[in-house]
C-alpha cells in the first residue's frame, strides 16, 4: 500500500514537472514572439519617422535649390551691372584725363600770355576768351569728377551686394551638401531597417510555425459555468445547467467517440501541430473529419450524471501544454481557480 502511495506521489510530481516544463516553453515562445512583434512595431515607427524626415529633407532641398537659383540669378545681374559700370568708369576716366591735359595746356598758354608786353584790345579780348574757355573746361571737369565719384559709389555698393550674394550662395552650397549627405544616410538607414524588418518577419513566421501562433487565440469550450479548476495538465469546468460544448478554435475533428477510461472524448486538430482534447460525459454531435469553426457547437453537456464536468487540455506534438497560454479569455487568465 505504501508503495502505491509513493508511486502515486512520484507520478503526480512527474506530471507537475512536465506541465511546468511545457508552461516554461510556452512562456518562452510567447516572450520571443512578443519581443519580435515589439521590434517590428518599433521598426514601423522608425520607418514612418524616416519617411517623414526624408520628405522634409526633400522639401528643404527643393526650397534651398530654388533659393540658390534665385541668388545665382541676382548675383549674375549684379555682376553684369558691375562690369558695365566699370567699363563706363574706365572710359570716363580716360576722357577726363584727356580733358585735364587740355585744360593744363590752356592754362599754360594763359599764363604765358600774361608775360607779353603789348596788351592791346585784341590781346585783352583773346585773354577774356581764354579765361571763359578755361572756366568752362574746369566746370566740365568738375562735373565729370562728380559723375565718376557717383559711379565709384554705385560700384562699391554693387561690390558689397555681390559679396553678400556670394556668401549666401556659398552658405546654401554647404547646406545643400549637408542635406544631400543626410538624405543619403537616411536612405541607407531606411534600406537597413527594411532588411532587418524582413529578417524579423521571417523569424516571426518561423516562431509561428512552431505552434506558438495559437498562443492567446483559443477560447474556453463552455459558456456558462460557475467554477474552473486548473490541474497540471488542463482545466475542469463545473456547471449546473444543460448547455453546449464549443470548439476552442477552427480546425478538424480527428476523433469523436468514447474511451472506457475517460468517457466521451473529442480531439480537434488546429494545425501547427496543436490539438485540443475534451473529456467527460457529453453527447458528441459531430463526427470525425468534420471541419469546425471557433465557437461552433460540437456536443451537448449532460446534467443528469454525476462527475459530468468537462475536462479541457491542449497538446503540442502529443505533449500536454499549459492551456492558459493558449486561451484568449482574460478573466480566466487572471483568475486561475474560479469564475
Amino acid at each position: 500500500m505504501d508503495m502505491i502511495k509513493k508511486a502515486g506521489k512520484v507520478f503526480l510530481f512527474f506530471a507537475i514537472s512536465i506541465s511546468f516544463f511545457n508552461f516554461s516553453n510556452l512562456a518562452r515562445a510567447k516572450s520571443k514572439i512578443s519581443n519580435v512583434r515589439f521590434k517590428l512595431n518599433n521598426q514601423k515607427k522608425e520607418i514612418n519617422y524616416l519617411k517623414k524626415k526624408f520628405e522634409n529633407l526633400k522639401e528643404s532641398l527643393n526650397n534651398n535649390n530654388r533659393n540658390f537659383l534665385k541668388i545665382q540669378k541676382r548675383k549674375a545681374y549684379v555682376e553684369m551691372s558691375l562690369n558695365k559700370l566699370k567699363m563706363e568708369l574706365d572710359g570716363n576716366e580716360k576722357v577726363l584725363k584727356e580733358k585735364i591735359i587740355g585744360v593744363r595746356r590752356i592754362f599754360s598758354n594763359y599764363i604765358v600770355s600774361e608775360l607779353e608786353n603789348e596788351q592791346d584790345l585784341e590781346f585783352l579780348l583773346n585773354k577774356r576768351d581764354q579765361h571763359l574757355k578755361l572756366k568752362r573746361k574746369m566746370m566740365e571737369i568738375n562735373r565729370d569728377v562728380d559723375f565718376n565719384l557717383s559711379l565709384k559709389n554705385e560700384i562699391r555698393d554693387l561690390i558689397t551686394k555681390f559679396e553678400k550674394y556670394d556668401k549666401k550662395q556659398n552658405d546654401l552650397i554647404s547646406i545643400l551638401v549637408s542635406l544631400e549627405k543626410e538624405k543619403k544616410e537616411i536612405k541607407g538607414k531606411y534600406r537597413s531597417i527594411l532588411k532587418e524588418k524582413s529578417i524579423l518577419k521571417f523569424k516571426l513566421g518561423q516562431l509561428k510555425k512552431k505552434g506558438s501562433i495559437l498562443l492567446g487565440k483559443l477560447r474556453i469550450p463552455i459558456k456558462k459555468y460557475y467554477e474552473s479548476k486548473i490541474k497540471p495538465k488542463g482545466i475542469t469546468f463545473f456547471y449546473k445547467m444543460e448547455g453546449f460544448l464549443l470548439s476552442p478554435g477552427k480546425g478538424k475533428i480527428i476523433y469523436s467517440g468514447k474511451l472506457s477510461t475517460y468517457g466521451d472524448i473529442i480531439i480537434i486538430d488546429h494545425s501547427h501541430k496543436i490539438n485540443s482534447v475534451l473529456l467527460g460525459d457529453f453527447s458528441n454531435t459531430l463526427k470525425k473529419g468534420t471541419i469546425v469553426k471557433r465557437g461552433q457547437i460540437i456536443g451537448r453537456l449532460k446534467t443528469t450524471l454525476e462527475n459530468s464536468n468537462p475536462y479541457f487540455e491542449i497538446r503540442e506534438m502529443g505533449k500536454v501544454q499549459n492551456v492558459i497560454g493558449f486561451l484568449k479569455d482574460k478573466r480566466l487568465k487572471r483568475k486561475n481557480k474560479t469564475i
